[in-house]
């Protein structure tokens, strides 16, 4: 037994690329503490003119992510709509008694953090378990 065992990683996906990274981090995750890999997707509300209505884009998007998942690891995969990513993120992971979240960031600090938000941010702020957030790095300098 390891001094730290997380039985439920959950991994929120917005089908950029790095929440692609983070996603592979998961599932490494996943296959090393053999844990349960919960994969959530927050669909916002959109508004259109005097209408409204859920963003269901991705669904094809989401359903193909999660075939590619290894057969090894036992997951579980939800939409959610939710106007507030981060507080939907936070609901479910106390919902699920997640014990790790592992999220993708883009970096962004100062200004243009402070324009664009931080869902990463947040999370780290207010999640029940750790978060570990995944940043790929440019190899190219």
């Amino acid at each position: 037994m390891s001094l730290v065992d997380f039985n439920e990683i959950l991994c929120p996906v917005d089908f950029s690329k790095l929440s692609d990274y983070a996603l592979k981090h998961a599932i490494k995750l996943c296959e090393l503490f053999d844990a349960k890999l919960f994969i959530l997707h927050i669909a916002p509300h959109v508004r259109y003119s005097r209408t409204s209505y859920y963003d269901g884009d991705h669904e094809s998007d989401f359903k193909k992510l999660c075939e590619n998942i290894p057969k090894t690891i036992t997951s579980h995969s939800e939409t959610i709509k939710n106007d507030d990513v981060d507080k939907g993120i936070i609901e479910y992971a106390n919902a699920n008694k997640i014990d790790l979240i592992v999220i993708g960031t883009q970096g962004h600090s100062g200004i243009e953090r402070f324009f664009l938000g931080s869902t990463t941010e947040e999370c780290i702020r207010k999640a029940p378990c750790p978060v570990l957030v995944v940043r790929e790095l440019d190899h190219s300098s």
